[in-house]
């Protein structure tokens, strides 16, 4: 991978978190929800924001790629 590869993966992920971000403030109401169902739907949003964020700091951790 070189670094303009890496580069765009890594804005896509903070693109992803963002938009998932910007869902769970939609899906507020969802968290307190009397249906399990909606509640579980806040929770997985939830989820994929933390496993965006473990995936940002595992990108921040690889050697940044040398360009040729």
């Amino acid at each position: 991978m070189d670094r303009a590869q890496f580069d765009r993966f890594r804005v896509r992920v903070d693109e992803a978190a963002r938009h998932a971000c910007h869902a769970l403030l939609a899906l507020d109401a969802l968290r307190t929800s009397d249906d399990p169902d909606e509640r579980a739907a806040y929770s997985d949003v939830h989820d994929l924001i933390a496993d965006l964020s473990s995936l940002r700091v595992e990108l921040d951790r690889w050697p940044e790629p040398v360009d040729d």
